[in-house]
């Protein structure tokens, strides 16, 4: 597919673009795109990066979602047990605060993060690993034990719909909340909680109630899991239009992963807080995967090896291999064409 690549000088300071990509995730997190979890990686969502290929129709997404909602089969989720909430993820993205030469564009970080905690939060411990060309990097490794850390989780997930649902849309910070919200919330409580059959029953039903949701079937992702594409069309704070995407597993409803879309073209001129690189930071607030992996109870953090280690680090090395090989296009896609 076409796309319009959209590449900054040079000689534009680092410290430039990170301070535009810093405006960008306040300006769109206070007024329009969807906001990370407390104490979540920002949200990597992809407007030109890896994208599940959906080869079904697009659908109406409520029978599709009310019929699964009916049929859960079980997950790690409703198979463990213990004192640790754990999940792991991984984030792909490109990280913008690289200086490009020559028309390069900026490097793709792979970026897989662990975490264990108690249901409380005030005990845990999270981790993270780049992988560059199949190479592991370990990266930070922090535990705790202090009240204090339950400050940056939310309250439990539950199967009441009617408190799930304003837990899902109480991290925009907006009344009322925008559908997009609900996606936005459904992503962010897979990153730091552990989501049971009732729970992921009852957010396929609050789904089922979101207007403008489509779905796609037989779509797959980067690992080659295929599922539920959920699509979501929605306009931000700046004016960017933009699908935002939940593909779910066909038979146990659970997350495998998010992205984003953007919908060419943008608009001619942004805030004027968002500075010379205003475009590529946009861009950027919609740019990137987050593949979820693991979702289940153990009863410590040391129940398996972690970080390079980790039982996971054979597929993520051959994704981030698979990807130095052919990496995703950057930028927008070209008028008529959609990601």
């Amino acid at each position: 597919m076409t796309r319009i690549p959209y590449t900054r000088s040079d000689t534009r300071p680092r410290a430039a673009v990170v301070a535009a990509a810093a405006a960008v995730a306040a300006l769109l997190g206070a007024c329009g795109a969807p906001p990370s979890a407390p104490g979540a990686a920002p949200a990597t969502s992809a407007g030109a990066s890896p994208s599940p290929t959906s080869v079904g129709p697009r659908l109406p997404a409520k029978p599709v979602l009310l019929d699964l909602a009916g049929r859960l089969t079980d997950t790690p989720a409703d198979q463990t047990s213990g004192g640790y909430l754990h999940t792991t993820r991984v984030n792909i993205y490109r990280d913008i605060t690289y200086p490009q030469t020559n028309g390069a564009e900026s490097p793709l970080v792979v970026m897989a993060h662990q975490l264990w905690r108690s249901p409380a939060g005030d005990k845990g411990r999270e981790l993270s690993a780049r992988y560059d060309n199949g190479r592991c990097t370990p990266g930070d490794d922090s535990t705790w034990n202090d009240k204090r850390y339950q400050e940056r989780f939310r309250p439990r997930v539950t199967a009441d719909i009617n408190r799930l649902r304003s837990l899902l849309s109480s991290g925009a910070g907006r009344t009322p909340a925008k559908p997009v919200d609900v996606l936005a919330g459904i992503a962010a409580a897979y990153e730091d909680d552990v989501i049971e059959k009732p729970v992921r029953a009852a957010m396929l039903q609050i789904l089922a109630d979101q207007p403008g949701l489509y779905a796609r079937t037989a779509a797959t992702d980067e690992l080659g899991r295929t599922g539920i594409l959920l699509g979501l069309p929605y306009v931000d704070a700046q004016g960017v239009k933009a699908d935002y995407h939940l593909l779910l597993d066909p038979r146990t409803g659970t997350l495998l992963s998010t992205h984003e879309t953007i919908t060419p073209p943008l608009p001619a001129t942004f805030d004027p807080l968002l500075g010379a690189d205003a475009a590529m930071s946009v861009i950027a607030s919609h740019d990137g995967t987050r593949l979820y992996l693991h979702n289940r109870y153990t009863p410590d953090t040391t129940a398996t090896p972690v970080g390079c280690a980790s039982p996971d680090t054979d597929t993520v090395s051959d994704l981030s291999r698979m990807l130095a090989a052919s990496p995703p296009p950057w930028g927008v896609p070209a008028a008529g064409g959609r990601a």
